[in-house]
């Protein structure tokens, strides 16, 4: 008589579907990175989170910008791209005060 598999290697052996991220998800892992000192991988991700057009797009243009500003581990300082992608963000709907003068 033919022995039924057992469940546990069943499941284990199946591969899960291919799931896309959603893009909120992406901004989670790209916060995660960066908190862990992988600068320089978070940007490329919010880099191109950032090319959505969502709400999401625009928290991850704000996070790049502010990278940029200050500069990080791996990501060089860069008061004009910083601007672009404070730009960037307000089109996506984030609000960034703007600095009135100096």
């Amino acid at each position: 008589m033919k022995k039924a598999p057992d469940p546990v290697k069943v499941a284990i052996a199946t591969p899960a579907p291919d799931l896309a991220p959603t893009p909120e998800t992406l901004l989670a892992r790209a916060i995660a990175l960066e908190n862990d000192g992988k600068s320089a991988e978070a940007a490329r991700m919010l880099r191109q989170l950032s090319r959505a057009k969502t709400r999401t797009g625009g928290e991850a243009a704000k996070r790049l910008g502010d990278m940029l500003q200050v500069g990080k581990p791996g990501v060089s300082r860069d008061y004009g791209e910083a601007l672009r992608y404070y730009q960037i963000a307000r089109d996506n709907g984030v609000d960034i005060p703007v600095a009135k003068g100096r």
